[in-house]
């Protein structure tokens, strides 16, 4: 099975040394490019920065559909939405837990209509 995680879930692996957990388990994980970036890039220094940039099953795609990226970024961070998108496109299951939560918690601020479909979308 081929999943799609945002940066809660490799960054909370590779914290406490169990990032390999998600090649055990998934085989592959698919990561967008603004998840790709928070980790390697801009928290170069931080967990899971290193194995993010060189390990070879986790994969980096990019997202074409930026109409929809500026909608739920308008709500939700740039790696959130990039996952929500391609999980829809390339048909993979998210790991999405800690990317429900904070649409939960964020409720307040969000339309029901919204987090409705970004549920849907995510396959919830």
């Amino acid at each position: 099975m081929k999943v799609i995680c945002d940066s809660t879930v490799i960054i909370g692996l590779a914290k406490i040394g169990k990032l390999e957990l998600l090649k055990q388990i998934y085989g592959e994980v698919y990561i967008p490019d603004a998840v790709f970036i928070e980790i390697a890039v801009v928290g170069r220094e931080r967990n899971g920065a290193k194995e993010v940039a060189e390990l070879e099953w986790i994969k980096r795609e990019s997202v074409k559909d930026k109409r929809i990226i500026e909608i739920l970024f308008a709500e939700l961070g740039l790696g959130e939405s990039e996952v929500l998108v391609l999980a829809k496109r390339l048909k993979l299951v998210p790991l999405i837990k800690p990317l429900i939560d904070e649409l939960r918690s964020k409720s307040f601020r969000l339309s029901e209509r919204l987090i409705e479909k970004v549920l849907k979308l995510a396959g919830e």
